[in-house]
């Protein structure tokens, strides 16, 4: 059985919600009284060692900056859930605010890094409704603080996991197939006849794109760095796969593949420099859809600017981490839900254990640009 799966004689089949949002009337015998009892058994069993272990970054660095450190076990606050790990996600976002060159924020030093943990509740702090101890989650942090064994995180960023998924699978999809959903269908719709170009489509972010994407009835033209990408896209879905080791100017491998059409939507958490390619691979009014932009936005040049202004072209930017515990959000996290309860779902690709040298490993898989699918850290 999957680590973190209930049996299926347990299943208690919540529909996943957020916290803020009532889960309808307890079972039978899963009383005030019970839920009381079941806080206060783990509350003690936690305050008997308080302190945990984390993995401290003091100063920016390379991946060998990580210190294990036994650190006060966090408590939940008002509007706030306690998590005991099971898994945490590594993204490359991690990589660079590790490095201070994270373009949106940058990390106050010493800090404890990471942003996606799954897990279960082991504490709940006032005004939280609908979440309870025992509760199996999902959890986006503020501000790092998953590279530990307890983590404290927002309600309105915790969702449940459905029973039929372990916590293996649910570190996959929790975090980017909700976010790839939204970029989909709520800041510009797409239409089901869409030739689509998803930019780094073996990593995260980009495998979950190729999945709502042919969801969606869409060809998907993958766009990834190097050859050795291309069946772990073709498995996923795409139609095509395009290797910009080989094709620095992939503009010209899509409009062969197009017969000189183009594209009509570019998803593009990349940026920077592929801001004037992708506008020279759309077609006219074609659309750029841009997410965190990794590399930066840099202003376009007379070149981009007149392909911006000749093609009409859209740009459109989903921020989906601004809908986060919004009504908005809803529709992304029913359709989490639902995915979560097919068979076949995917592992992560490299699962590294928490310590010192586990991180750093998974620092370096994900900076070698090697890596395909989700890398995570297990506890």
């Amino acid at each position: 059985m999957p680590e973190g799966r209930q049996p299926a004689g347990a299943r208690r089949g919540l529909p996943l919600h957020r916290g803020g949002h009532q889960r309808g009337p307890p079972a039978a015998g899963d009383g005030q009284d019970r839920r009381q009892a079941r806080n206060q058994v783990l509350t003690h069993d936690l305050t008997k060692d308080p302190q945990m272990k984390a993995l401290l970054t003091r100063e920016f660095g390379d991946a060998d900056s990580f210190e294990l450190i036994d650190a006060p076990e966090p408590t939940a606050g008002a509007g706030e859930v306690l998590i005991k790990n099971a898994y945490a996600g590594v993204i490359y976002a991690d990589t660079l605010i590790r490095r201070g060159g994270y373009l949106r924020w940058k990390a106050a030093m010493p800090s404890v890094l990471g942003s996606e943990v799954v897990g279960t509740i082991v504490a709940v702090g006032d005004g939280v409704e609908g979440l309870a101890v025992g509760d199996r989650v999902s959890a986006e942090l503020v501000r790092g603080g998953a590279y530990q064994e307890l983590s404290v995180a927002p309600a309105s960023r915790t969702t449940l996991i459905p029973d039929e998924a372990s916590f293996e699978e649910a570190v996959v999809y929790s975090f980017n197939l909700p976010a790839a959903y939204l970029m989909y269908h709520h800041f510009t719709p797409i239409a089901s006849d869409a030739t689509v170009l998803i930019h780094s489509a073996a990593g995260g972010l980009g495998t979950m794109l190729t999945l709502v994407a042919k969801e969606n009835g869409n060809r998907v033209i993958a766009v990834v760095s190097d050859e050795s990408k291309r069946e772990a896209c073709i498995a996923n879905g795409a139609d095509e796969v395009i290797s910009r080791a080989e094709h620095p100017d992939y503009e010209n491998e899509v409009l062969r593949l197009t017969d000189g059409e183009g594209v009509d939507v570019s998803i593009n958490h990349v940026a920077g420099s592929t801001l004037v390619n992708d506008l020279k691979a759309l077609k006219f009014r074609g659309m750029i859809m841009l997410s965190n932009a990794l590399e930066g936005l840099s202003i376009l040049d007379a070149e981009g600017s007149n392909l911006y202004y000749n093609k009409c072209a859209k740009f459109v930017v989903a921020a989906s981490a601004t809908l986060y515990g919004t009504e908005e959000h809803r529709p992304a996290l029913d359709f989490l839900s639902n995915w979560l309860k097919r068979d076949g779902l995917q592992a992560p690709t490299a699962v590294f254990p928490f310590s010192k040298e586990g991180v750093g490993d998974a620092h370096r898989l994900i900076e070698s640009g090697t890596s395909v699918g989700k890398i995570a850290i297990r506890f």
